[in-house]
């Protein structure tokens, strides 16, 4: 049984409590965890909250229809209100927090997990940064850590100007994270700077400051780390993230697909000893369980660069759906993509999801609307075809779809 705890994230500074609460309520919200359910196998089960969305169950049961139509088999969707939990189902929850521990005791479904305290340590982008030093050394993208309001006021007054990331020390990629240029002392808008970079640290328990880079690929590696400090084979996929730089979808190419992109066989050595590095140095922290890396090729001085440990996630990963999906659908590429609902006329019934995406059941191609027809802040989408450049097709036909919908 699995338990999207989607605020896992920000509940890790301290214990959420200086977070907003709007934010800790839209991060928290059923949005994500209706659109987790790809990464589950057909006999799993869902927990959802659905008390918060008075007449769910109905809306649900028409989207399950539109989607078996399509011949996609989705987990059990079972409210958490009242579930007692059931003999021999493993809790597995988005990330191992004391409210995950929490739920997990209540429903008396005993699981082994790691410490929570380890796993908010080796979560921390102030460990990932430590880690990145040890991993690619002098090539390991610079870095500074400011654990206070005055280490970041200190760092402001001798940082040199250019482009910089600033990324809570626990945070989502887009909640705690902010770009900004830095020019010479005095310039315009540097006290609002300040003040966000302060608010930042103090809010996330501190923050990390580095260079950005100009980058041409990112991808995302999963793994599974056993107890004994053994890892599985990897995933990969490509990621795709918005201009702020949060997660925005995923694209899973099929194995000989994946086996000729030409920028991951120019790194793959270098991938792969990182990946070992990071599972060694999480197994020495205390921790198991699943794994998430993102790594991205940027140019550099003399070319382009792999800088390999970008952000490490030790918990699930937004981006297992595009694997659950690509198991559907195998031999076919995959593209999953997020949006927010104010951005396109969501669809009120199956007939309407039927009128607007088309997917050929027997070809295996086309557009297929992963969310309930639920009154929800983001939407997810996947286009399922033969390779990338079918999927981006099928996307920008989507695209211009709903853009015909709203013009008109």
């Amino acid at each position: 049984m699995w338990w999207c705890n989607a605020d896992f994230d920000l509940t890790l500074a301290h214990g959420g409590g200086k977070m907003p609460a709007k934010i800790r309520e839209a991060a928290g919200a059923l949005s994500w965890p209706l659109s987790f359910w790809p990464a589950l196998a057909p006999d799993d089960i869902l927990l959802l909250p659905m008390g918060r969305l008075p007449g769910a169950a109905d809306s649900l049961e028409d989207w399950r229809a539109y989607l078996h139509g399509a011949g996609v088999r989705l987990p059990r969707f079972v409210p958490v209100e009242g579930y007692t939990g059931e003999d021999g189902r493993l809790f597995t929850p988005f990330g191992w927090n004391a409210a995950a521990v929490g739920m997990m005791n209540d429903l008396q479904a005993r699981t082994h997990h790691p410490d929570p305290l380890v796993v908010k340590r080796v979560n921390s982008r102030a460990f990932s940064a430590s880690l990145e030093r040890e991993v690619s050394g002098t090539e390991a993208c610079p870095t500074v850590f400011c654990d206070s309001r005055k280490a970041v006021r200190d760092w402001l007054g001798t940082a040199p100007q250019g482009r910089y990331v600033a990324k809570g020390n626990h945070g989502l990629a887009g909640i705690g994270q902010v770009r900004f240029t830095l020019e010479a002392p005095g310039a315009e808008g540097g006290d609002s700077r300040r003040a966000t970079l302060e608010r930042l640290a103090d809010r996330h328990e501190g923050l990390v400051i580095e260079e950005e880079c100009a980058v041409t690929r990112e991808w995302g590696v999963l793994f599974r780390l056993s107890r004994d400090g053994r890892r599985s084979a990897i995933r990969r996929h490509r990621l795709i993230t918005s201009a702020a730089g949060g997660y925005a979808g995923a694209l899973a190419l099929p194995g000989d697909q994946a086996d000729r992109e030409v920028q991951w066989r120019a790194h793959r050595e270098e991938a792969s000893a990182a990946v070992d590095a990071v599972a060694a140095a999480l197994h020495r922290a205390g921790y198991w369980g699943p794994v998430g890396l993102d790594m991205f090729v940027h140019e550099g001085p003399q070319g382009p660069r792999l800088r390999p440990l970008v952000d490490l996630n030790a918990r699930q990963s937004m981006a297992w759906p595009v694997h659950g999906l690509a198991a559907r659908f195998p031999g076919r590429c995959v593209l999953f993509r997020q949006f927010s609902a104010t951005s396109l006329t969501v669809p009120r019934t199956r007939d309407d999801l039927q009128d607007i995406l088309s997917f050929d059941v027997d070809a295996g191609r086309g557009a297929l609307w992963l969310t309930p027809l639920l009154p929800l802040a983001r939407v997810s989408v996947a286009y399922i075809g033969h390779d990338e450049t079918d999927v981006l097709a099928l996307h920008e036909e989507f695209l211009n779809t709903f853009s015909r919908r709203r013009d008109g």
